[in-house]
Order: structure tokens, then C-alpha cells, then sequence
């Protein structure tokens, strides 16, 4: 579940300031696919690499947007 909020504040006439808020996958639970295939030739990159097959992480962006 991804989450979001934006709020804008009036500075001025002529100013403006807009705060966001972004949560990629917001509770942190799993979202696992269908696993990918593994080459035996590359197997120590892909196999048990808890990195990139735990389903994902939950990811926090922040901004501050000056509009005038």
C-alpha cells in the first residue's frame, strides 16, 4: 500500500510552499511475485539475496516545493 499527503501553505500573495510526503509500501509488509529464474552460471548473485527478494522495503521520500 503506498501512501502520500501534499499540503500547501500560503506565504505571501505571491509565495507559496507545498510539503509531500510519499510511503512506498507503508505498512512494510511483503509483497512477494513470481520468483525469477536462476542461470547457474550467475547463481551466487541472485540465490538467497535477501536484498532484493524480501518483497520490497518501505521506502519515505520528503519535499519542500517554493512556488512564487
Amino acid at each position: 500500500m503506498n501512501f502520500s499527503v501534499f499540503k500547501g501553505f500560503r506565504i505571501t500573495e505571491s509565495f507559496q510552499s507545498r510539503y509531500r510526503l510519499q510511503m512506498i509500501n507503508a505498512f512494510n509488509r511483503p509483497n512477494f511475485g513470481i520468483p525469477g529464474s536462476i542461470a547457474l552460471d550467475n547463481a551466487g548473485a541472485t540465490f538467497y539475496n535477501f536484498q532484493e527478494r524480501n518483497g520490497g522495503r518501505r521506502t519515505i521520500s520528503m519535499g519542500l516545493r517554493l512556488s512564487f
